[in-house]
C-alpha cells in the first residue's frame, strides 16, 4: 500500500469537503420555490376543464365565468384540491389566481385562512400577491369575524417583512374604521393602537409611512402627535408629510392647525394643506378657548362650498362634539341657497271666516282664494331617519315616525281648502303609481319657520322660507329631493268599518304627501322615485331621508304653505331624481 505524506491527506480531505459544499452553495443562490400543500390535479376535475386548459384562445374571462359557476355549487373535494394547487401557482395569471381564491372563498373551505396566511408570508410569491392576501384576510373576517383570520393580520402587522406588515397594517385600520372598534371592541383598538404605535418608529421609512396612513383611516387619535410632527417636519420625506396631512383630517385636534399651516407654504405640500384644513377647523370648534371657535366658525363660514365635505363627515359621526356648529354652518349655507321670498301673510285669512263679520274662520289653516294660497300651521316631527311621506296630519294612525312634518289640522281640512282654492282634482293614483300633470295642475309646496343659527357668540334667528324639498335628503344623488310640482290626488275612497258611510282612506290615515307612491294620501310626487321610495323595499333605487343638515329641531312650530304650479308642461327631466351614479363608500355624501 502507497503511502502518501500527511499533508496529501489533509489536501484531500480539504477537496472533498469542498466538494461537497458545492451544492449546498447551489441550493443557497438558487431561487425558492413557493410553497404549495397538494400536487398537481391529475386528471382535472370536471367543471374545470376551461380554467386549467393550456389553449391559449380561451379567455381569461371564460375561465373567470367557468370559476363563478364553480362557487354557486356545493363545494367537492377534488375541485377543492385542484384550486388549491392553482392559487399557489407564481406561474399563473394574477387574475387567474383571485378569481379561483373567491371560488374558494365562497366554499368556506376549512383550510383557507391557513393558504392565505402561508401565502402571504410566502417569500416567492409576488409582492402584489401577497398584499393581495392581508387584503383576503380582512375580507374574511368581515365574512366570518373568526379569531383565526383576525389574529393572522395581527402577527402580519407584527412582521419584519415590509410587505406583509405594510399590508396587514392597513387592512387592520380598514376594519377598526369599518366595525368601530373603540366603541364595539376595545381590546382590538388597544391591539391596534399598539401596532401602529411600533411602526411608526420603525426606521423603515415606508413602514413609518404607512403606519401614519393607518392611523388616519382607523381614527387612532392616540397618535395625532407623531402624525403632526410628521406633517410639520421639513426633514421627512414629502410622501409621510402629504400622508400626514391626509391623516389629520380624521385626527385632528384644535392644536394641529399650526402643522397644516406650516405645509400651506410648501408648494408640493400646499393643495394638500388646503384640503385638509377644513377638516383641522371643524376639529377647532370643539376648543375649549371661545376665540379659537369664534375664529374657526367664521373661517369655515368663509370658505363655503371647500367645506362642506368637511363639515357632512362631520355630521355623520354622532359623537362629534361640535355636531350643534356643524349642522349651523351647513344648514346656514342652505337656507341661503334655496330662499324662496317671504309670503306676505296678510294676504290669508282663516278658512271659513269672515272679516267683515268678526268671525276667525280655521284656527290653523287659512287662504287666499283668489291667488290660491293656502297656509297650514304644522310641527317638524323628526332630526334624522327614512322618510316616506313630507307631510301627515296629526292624529291617530298618522305615520309620525316616516313624515318630515305634521299639520296641525284634519285631512278634511285641506281637502276643502284645495277645492275651495281651485286646484285641480287630477284623479285617483293609478296602478302603477305614476303621475301625470295636466299643465297648471300642479301644486308648490314650501316651508315657513323660524332659522336658528347657534353660533359661537350666540343665537342668531330670522324669519326664512324654502321648499319643502329641502327638508328630504336624497341619499342617492346626495342632494335635496328634487323641486317639482305635487299632484292632487286626492286618497281613495273606502267604507268606514264602524259607520259603513264612505270615507277617504287619508281622513284613516292621516296622509297628505306622499314620497313614494300612496293611493291613499291627498298629494303624490310625479318624480320617477315614488315607486322605490318605499323604505320596505329594496333600495335599488332613490332612497329618501331627513336632511339632517338642514331639519329643525323636532316639535319646531313651521307653516305648510301650497301655491299654484304655474309653469309649462313637466318634462321628462323636470320629474328624474335617479340619474346621478350612487356615492362611493370613500366619498361619503356631499351637501348640496
Amino acid at each position: 500500500m502507497t503511502r502518501y505524506p500527511a499533508g496529501f491527506y489533509i489536501k484531500v480531505a480539504l477537496a472533498t469537503l469542498a466538494l461537497l459544499a458545492i451544492p449546498n452553495s447551489f441550493a443557497q443562490d438558487a431561487p425558492a420555490e413557493p410553497y404549495c400543500p397538494v400536487a398537481k390535479p391529475n386528471p382535472i376535475p370536471d367543471g374545470l376543464g376551461l380554467t386549467f386548459s393550456a389553449d391559449a384562445q380561451i379567455t381569461l374571462e371564460q375561465r373567470r365565468e367557468e370559476l363563478k359557476q364553480a362557487a354557486q355549487k356545493p363545494v367537492e373535494e377534488l375541485p377543492a384540491r385542484a384550486l388549491r394547487w392553482l392559487i399557489h401557482q407564481v406561474d399563473k395569471p394574477f387574475e387567474l389566481r383571485d378569481a379561483a381564491l373567491e371560488t374558494l372563498f365562497a366554499w368556506d373551505v376549512p383550510w383557507f385562512v391557513d393558504d392565505v396566511t402561508g401565502m402571504l408570508e410566502d417569500a416567492p410569491q409576488p409582492e402584489k400577491w401577497r398584499a393581495h392576501m392581508a387584503r383576503i384576510l380582512a375580507l374574511y373576517q368581515g365574512r366570518n369575524f373568526d379569531k383565526e383570520s383576525y389574529q393572522a393580520l395581527e402577527q402580519a402587522a407584527a412582521s419584519k417583512d415590509s410587505v406583509v406588515r405594510k399590508s396587514a397594517l392597513l387592512e387592520l385600520a380598514g376594519l377598526c374604521r369599518e366595525y368601530r372598534y373603540p366603541h364595539t371592541n376595545p381590546e382590538r383598538h388597544r391591539k391596534q393602537v399598539e401596532l401602529v404605535g411600533a411602526a411608526l418608529q420603525d426606521a423603515d421609512a415606508s413602514v413609518q409611512e404607512t403606519a401614519i396612513r393607518a392611523a388616519g383611516i382607523a381614527g387612532l387619535k392616540e397618535h395625532v402627535g407623531p402624525v403632526e410632527q410628521a406633517a410639520a417636519d421639513a426633514q421627512r420625506p414629502q410622501t409621510q408629510r402629504l400622508a400626514a396631512l391626509e391623516a389629520l383630517k380624521t385626527l385632528a385636534r384644535p392644536g394641529s392647525l399650526a402643522a397644516v399651516d406650516a405645509c400651506v407654504a410648501v408648494q408640493e405640500l400646499k393643495a394638500a394643506a388646503e384640503a385638509a384644513r377644513p377638516y383641522v377647523l371643524v376639529a377647532r370648534l370643539t376648543s375649549a378657548d371661545a376665540a379659537e371657535r369664534a375664529g374657526a366658525y367664521a373661517a369655515l363660514d368663509e370658505l363655503g362650498a371647500a367645506a362642506r365635505e368637511a363639515l357632512w363627515t362631520a355630521l355623520l359621526q354622532p359623537e362629534q362634539p361640535a355636531l350643534v356648529l356643524v349642522k349651523a354652518l351647513l344648514a346656514k349655507k342652505m337656507a341661503l341657497q334655496y330662499a324662496l321670498p317671504p309670503l306676505d301673510h296678510t294676504l290669508v285669512t282663516g278658512m271659513g271666516g269672515d272679516p267683515a263679520k268678526n268671525k276667525p274662520g280655521h284656527p290653523h289653516v287659512r287662504i287666499n282664494k283668489d291667488q290660491r294660497i293656502i297656509v297650514v300651521d304644522a310641527e317638524f316631527c323628526l332630526e334624522s331617519g327614512p322618510l316616506e311621506y313630507l307631510v301627515v296630519c296629526k292624529g291617530e294612525n298618522a305615520k309620525l315616525h316616516e313624515t318630515a312634518l305634521a299639520l296641525d289640522c284634519l285631512p278634511m281640512d285641506l281637502v276643502y281648502a284645495l277645492f275651495a282654492a281651485k286646484y285641480t282634482y287630477v284623479g285617483e293614483l293609478r296602478d302603477e303609481g305614476k303621475v301625470k300633470l295636466p299643465k297648471g295642475a300642479g301644486v308648490m309646496l314650501s316651508i315657513e319657520f323660524e332659522f336658528v343659527e347657534p353660533a359661537p357668540a350666540g343665537e342668531v334667528k330670522k324669519r326664512i322660507r324654502v321648499p319643502a324639498e329641502t327638508l328630504v335628503w336624497n341619499s342617492r344623488t346626495g342632494k335635496p329631493m328634487r323641486r317639482a310640482p305635487w299632484a292632487f290626488t286626492g286618497s281613495q275612497m273606502v267604507k268606514d268599518p264602524n259607520t259603513g258611510k264612505d270615507v277617504l282612506m287619508a281622513v284613516i290615515e292621516k296622509s297628505v304627501a306622499a314620497i313614494m307612491a300612496d293611493p291613499n294620501a291627498l298629494l303624490n310626487t310625479p318624480l320617477d322615485t315614488a315607486e322605490k321610495a318605499n323604505v320596505g323595499q329594496d333600495r335599488e333605487g332613490a332612497f329618501y331621508e331627513v336632511n339632517r343638515a338642514f331639519m329643525p329641531k323636532k316639535g319646531t312650530k313651521c307653516m305648510l304653505i301650497l301655491e299654484p304650479w304655474t309653469g309649462d308642461e313637466l318634462t321628462s327631466a323636470d320629474v328624474t331624481d335617479t340619474t346621478q351614479e350612487p356615492k362611493t363608500l370613500e366619498k361619503e355624501k356631499q351637501t348640496p
